[in-house]
């Protein structure tokens, strides 16, 4: 679908290359195939036409955020508020950016200031309940999370949030209905099933969360944390070989950082 737009989008731009709205789009859609670069040169041309276009440049900040360059992604927010001070989710991204940055308090700030303008921004209280999340306050994050599922309840991503919160409470039970409500709307949401699998082994139902993990492997086949979980629960049930093979599946697809762990240990 996104290859459809692009090709649409890029006549509508080959007609007229002032058309704002086409550059916009066309670096919306470059962002979700994960082509951040090529998605934040649309948003400059945009920006070229109209330097203060507040969708461009809350767009260009999505982009950087998505790409890791979280200060970078600070300043287009900032610069957007400039030009509209009441932009509700030029301020909920600011607050989200500060979380991945790991300044949870100054994240709070914004998401409460972008509730005050509107209660019902749902992105601004899941936002927070990650905030409260990071600072160790898991009964405040699942409230957020139930204010924003009472705005929609169809959004797979706060259930299996509200999931985790939920298991480092040790409510394993409670976890597992989350994250069941996640996957019935989001059959394919590995981390979801990553999640799941951890709360039933947490229950001793290891057979049970082994298929979660081969579920969440089988979705997302490089991530080297469901290996390393799913041979856990091998221990758990003794089956010591099967538990190695996961291991040196582990440590094939281990990250630097995970080297280093192991190294460690």
């Amino acid at each position: 679908l996104y290859d459809a737009a692009l090709r649409c989008l890029d006549k509508a731009i080959e007609i007229d290359p002032g058309f704002i709205s086409a550059w916009i789009s066309k670096g919306n859609s470059l962002d979700c195939l994960g082509r951040h670069e090529e998605a934040e040169n649309c948003f400059d041309d945009a920006l070229k036409l109209d330097s203060y276009n507040v969708i461009a440049l809350i767009n260009k900040g999505n982009s950087l955020q998505n790409s890791g360059y979280y200060e970078k992604a600070i300043y287009y927010y900032e610069n957007a508020l400039k030009s509209d001070p009441q932009n509700v989710c030029a301020i909920a991204n600011k607050g989200n950016t500060l979380n991945n940055l790991g300044q949870f308090e100054r994240g709070i700030i914004c998401l409460d200031k972008a509730l005050e303008i509107d209660p019902n921004y749902a992105a601004a209280w899941i936002y927070k309940g990650q905030s409260l999340d990071g600072l160790c306050y898991f009964k405040e994050a699942i409230n957020c999370l139930d204010k924003a599922l009472k705005i929609d309840q169809n959004n797979a991503s706060v259930w299996e949030n509200k999931g985790r919160y939920l298991d480092e409470l040790c409510l394993f039970e409670e976890a597992i209905y989350c994250f069941d409500r996640a996957l019935e709307i989001a059959p394919r949401y590995y981390k979801a099933w990553h999640h799941k699998g951890n709360s039933l082994s947490s229950l001793h139902r290891d057979k049970e969360a082994i298929s979660c993990y081969d579920m969440a492997i089988k979705l997302d086949p490089n991530n080297s944390h469901y290996w390393s979980d799913k041979a856990l629960s091998q221990e758990n049930l003794g089956e010591w070989r099967e538990a190695i093979f996961s291991y040196q599946q582990f440590i094939a697809k281990a990250s630097k950082e995970d080297t280093n762990l192991i190294e460690t240990v």
